[in-house]
């Protein structure tokens, strides 16, 4: 399809498991760089145990030489629960950074087991716990350990972002059930054009800082600033490594005065 010849296109490696007639297919109506409402459509896609254990096989399969393994659903229907306890048991232990975000419909965001880093806005979290009176950490806390996520990005549109993680590394310590760490980062712009894409650029970017061994907070200022990047511009749109190095460059808070040296 379409979508697959795209991704072909850009350097990206397709290994496609179900097949539909028709690609999902989302229309937005835009009037003056103004999003007024949107429309999606997608066949359901049927998934039977066979089709969820091959497509467990292939990432498997994939994921052998890799640092990062990413899992959105997209709500289009792939990534249901029998396919994503497969994945959850394939690659427990395989020593890859497991990263998890979710589209519109966050019903499978919690399904993503033990998870180095889940990225998500509040209002999916709410949306996927069910839950729209606690209070974030609280909330937090509590999808994490239903999860087993070790860390969370959480979006909360102009506000920022806030980042959570647990005071130990070792799912056995004491101190993994222990009150979650969490930092603030403000919104680095307030030029919002288009959000769509923004989310995924987050849990794209966050997954890379995190397989390299970057902080969670060097991760949440990566991850927002390319978003901030992506929501400058209309429709979904590659944010380039040159495109980021040139934003780097610019920002007044990372860099020093001549006493201090050069930021390397």
């Amino acid at each position: 399809c379409w979508a697959q010849r795209r991704l072909v296109s850009a350097g990206v490696r397709v290994r496609s498991i179900l097949e539909r007639d028709e690609a999902p297919l989302r229309t937005r109506f835009v009037v003056d760089d103004r999003k007024l409402f949107k429309v999606e459509y997608a066949e359901p896609l049927a998934a039977d145990s066979a089709s969820e254990h091959e497509a467990a096989c292939i990432a498997v399969q994939e994921c052998a030489e890799a640092e990062a393994v990413i899992l959105f659903d997209a709500g289009a229907g792939l990534l249901a629960p029998g396919l994503l306890n497969g994945l959850n048991e394939a690659l427990r232990n395989r020593g890859v950074t497991l990263a998890g975000g979710c589209g519109e419909t966050p019903a499978n965001l919690l399904a993503i087991r033990n998870a180095g880093l889940l990225v998500c806005s509040e209002r999916k979290l709410r949306l996927a716990m069910n839950d729209f009176d606690t209070g974030l950490s609280a909330l937090v806390y509590r999808a994490m350990d239903r999860s087993g996520a070790e860390r969370m990005i959480v979006t909360l549109g102009k506000r920022g972002v806030v980042t959570f993680q647990r005071p130990s590394d070792d799912p056995q310590a004491p101190a993994w059930k222990g009150r979650l760490l969490s930092e603030h980062l403000p919104a680095l712009t307030d030029r919002v054009v288009d959000h769509f894409g923004c989310g995924e650029v987050m849990l794209a970017t966050g997954a890379c800082v995190a397989a390299t061994g970057g902080s969670l907070m060097q991760a949440a200022y990566l991850a927002t600033l390319t978003s901030a990047l992506e929501a400058g511009v209309v429709g979904p749109t590659a944010v380039s490594l040159d495109r980021l190095q040139s934003q780097l460059e610019s920002r007044g808070e990372l860099r020093r005065s001549p006493q201090q040296g050069r930021v390397a």
